[in-house]
């Protein structure tokens, strides 16, 4: 799908109107989109352009090559921006605006917290959108680099993605809870201080639960995730159980698991595949209405 950008240039600093810009160009480019952005584009008719009238008659240029258009949030802000979305909606493209849910996803597969994208054979693959409420970049006490460099940042309770958007989602939540008596959290970090600032590693590749609201965070996960999935789509949940059984886990989702598989040292780390198959969503949304 391609995406022109459009959002106000004038009556703010260029440096701030280009970063606005260069923001939503890579945030729609880890979506797989390919992006016009008019603040890129250069060429002797450009070059030619004196009147705002030639500025704008040659940015509609580039918009009619487009599928969509993506409005920033100050586009009502500028005459140009304007002009471009009644444009667009003219000729029926698909208006996205700042911080609404998008109505299609190029992506196939969404890991829904990537973390450290440990598990995959290439952790940039094309197929994959890949999120995290984190982006951090650091070193592990041996020394060894880590990063999580999601392509977009994210809340899995709260995404901002369409229903059935995803033929595959992949869900590896953290797992340690933080401040809860029988936790192995103390273990690891010498406080179940809910104020406390772990760093251990850990933490900082898994990240850990909340307080005691470990429940509803990961119920609300799951209902997240399987509403992005697409009918007869697949769910790949990770999980290990140091702290909470995967049995508890288990029951926070009205979807049963297909199959599963034990791995890791101790043998606590459980792999499951579910799939969202059209019954399963009737009989869920019949009991919940």
């Amino acid at each position: 799908m391609k995406v022109y950008i459009s959002g106000k240039m004038r009556g703010m600093t260029e440096e701030e109107s280009r970063s606005k810009f260069k923001e939503a160009e890579l945030h729609l480019k880890a979506l797989g989109c390919e992006v016009v952005n008019p603040w890129d584009s250069e060429d002797d008719k450009k070059r030619q352009c004196k009147e705002w009238d030639d500025y704008i008659l040659y940015d509609l240029q580039l918009l009619r090559k487009c599928d969509a258009i993506f409005m920033l949030d100050n586009w009502q802000d500028s005459n140009g921006a304007k002009c471009e979305h009644a444009f667009a909606a003219g000729r029926g493209m698909e208006i996205i605006y700042e911080n609404q849910r998008f109505r299609s996803i190029p992506k196939p597969i969404l890991d829904a917290c990537c973390g450290g994208k440990m598990f995959y054979f290439d952790k940039h693959d094309k197929r994959v959108l890949f999120q995290d409420i984190r982006r951090i970049s650091t070193k592990l006490c041996d020394g060894r680099p880590f990063e999580i460099e999601p392509d977009i940042i994210g809340d899995f309770t709260n995404m901002q993605f369409p229903d059935n958007s995803f033929r595959m989602v992949v869900f590896d939540p953290p797992h340690l809870l933080r401040n809860i008596g029988k936790s192995k959290f103390a273990d690891i970090y010498g406080s179940l201080n809910p104020k406390a600032q772990p760093k251990g590693w850990q933490h900082t590749k898994y990240g850990a639960l909340g307080q005691s609201d470990w429940k509803d965070y990961l119920r609300a996960g799951f209902a997240e995730c399987f509403r992005v999935l697409q009918p007869n789509g697949f769910l790949i949940f990770k999980w290990n159980d140091t702290d909470i059984k995967v049995s508890k886990i288990l029951e926070l989702t009205p979807y049963k698991p297909i199959f599963g598989h034990i791995s890791g040292k101790r043998a606590n780390t459980h792999w499951i595949c579910f799939m969202k198959d059209e019954k399963s969503e009737w009989k869920i949304k019949a009991t919940n209405e």
